[in-house]
């Protein structure tokens, strides 16, 4: 009973101590995109997001949908109409581009493989991402520490509205994206007794990690932030009330306690038997077949 107390106990302050460095990381990473505290933008954003897959190695999907204020967009009405006419003598410009970047907090439970996500993002088959914290790809969980993994995309406006005459009320864009993550394995855990349900012995303690939504950063197009993607210069988008998004549950299986003596007893028997396998065939004069050798042999007539 002592020992239970204590192993909760323990739990408990590696818990604390990890929602201190995660919120360390948050902040560390945007001071990089804000150049310090981050302000509102006055965009507002509608975010989806959920895991597909099963089992260690599945995937966060992500659905952004921003929308751009006026106050966030060129103000300007020499430019507009200047846009305007140049419009109207030759094509229209390209729909610009709003940036968005999702600062998404990793708990030890879970990492990003930063390799595998640069080699995709190359490739065009995934975003450019940036990870803030120490990631040990070996590491168990109890020994590392949480991270926050920079997502970044650039989505364009419609085209449609950006060939009007006047400059819209709003703008809006839209993005999905697709990160892939991995689980670490967990620390073996006291499983409930439960009356009834005496094959739960048998079996694994699942374990719940919550991943919680991302902090969304913004760059609107004709703002004072100048080009997009440039660092220190990225703004909190408001997420939307009637559609703020649940933190998303991962599923682990991880070891029960209770099994303990078992497992102990199984690895030394076999540990033993090895032992006795070598010491045998070590001790077996030079030149000795073995039984097995004997039996293959072809028999002479």
């Amino acid at each position: 009973m002592l020992r239970q107390r204590g192993a909760v106990l323990v739990t408990a302050l590696w818990l604390a101590l990890a929602s201190l460095v995660c919120a360390e990381r948050l902040d560390e990473a945007t001071k990089h995109y804000c150049a310090g505290p981050c302000s509102s933008s006055g965009a507002s954003a509608s975010l989806a997001f959920s895991l597909r897959g099963s089992g260690a190695h599945r995937e966060l999907t992500y659905r952004l949908t921003i929308t751009c204020l006026p106050s966030q967009r060129s103000g300007d009405a020499t430019a507009a109409s200047g846009a305007a006419r140049a419009s109207a003598a030759s094509t229209p410009p390209p729909p610009p581009a709003v940036g968005a970047v999702l600062l998404q907090t990793l708990p030890p439970a879970v990492f990003a493989d930063i390799y595998q996500l640069d080699n995709a993002a190359a490739l065009s088959q995934g975003p450019a991402a940036q990870l803030f914290g120490p990631v040990d790809v070996e590491s168990i969980e109890r020994y590392s520490q949480p991270t926050v993994l920079a997502v970044l995309c650039r989505a364009n406006t419609s085209a449609a509205a950006e060939a009007k005459t006047q400059v819209p009320p709003s703008c809006t864009a839209g993005a999905e994206l697709v990160v892939p993550l991995h689980a670490r394995y967990p620390h073996p855990q006291h499983a409930a007794r439960q009356a009834g349900s005496w094959w739960q012995a048998a079996l694994s303690v699942p374990v719940v990690t919550e991943l919680a939504p991302p902090l969304v950063l913004v760059q609107c197009p004709g703002s004072s932030s100048g080009s997009i993607g440039k660092e220190g210069q990225w703004q909190v988008a408001q997420l939307e009330a009637e559609a703020l998004p649940q933190p998303v549950r991962w599923e682990r299986p991880a070891g029960n306690l209770q099994h303990g003596p078992l497992v102990a007893g199984g690895t030394a028997a076999a540990l033993l038997l090895g032992v006795a396998v070598v010491l045998r065939a070590l001790c077996r004069p030079l030149g000795q077949e073995s039984p097995a050798q004997q039996r293959r042999r072809p028999k002479r007539d």
